[in-house]
């Protein structure tokens, strides 16, 4: 998730300081969520990507697992 957030922020010309005021966490925070330090929670989850116009499953979506319930 660290890199969609990432991704985004830079396609949106964003720093992490003015996205962090965004959202109303501290730029460390979101420092350390896009080097996958911590997982956010959901709150935060929702916030960035309405901060970065992005779909919330777009932020959480793993590209390298098939899509749910498809066969393996």
């Amino acid at each position: 998730m660290g890199l969609r957030i990432r991704e985004a922020r830079a396609g949106n010309s964003l720093s992490q300081e003015l996205l962090a005021d965004r959202v109303g966490v501290d730029r460390k925070t979101i420092s350390r969520v896009e080097n996958g330090l911590i997982s956010p929670k959901y709150d935060l989850i929702v916030d960035l990507a309405y901060a970065l116009n992005v779909r919330v499953e777009w932020l959480v979506e793993d590209p390298g697992r098939p899509p749910h319930g498809s066969a393996s």
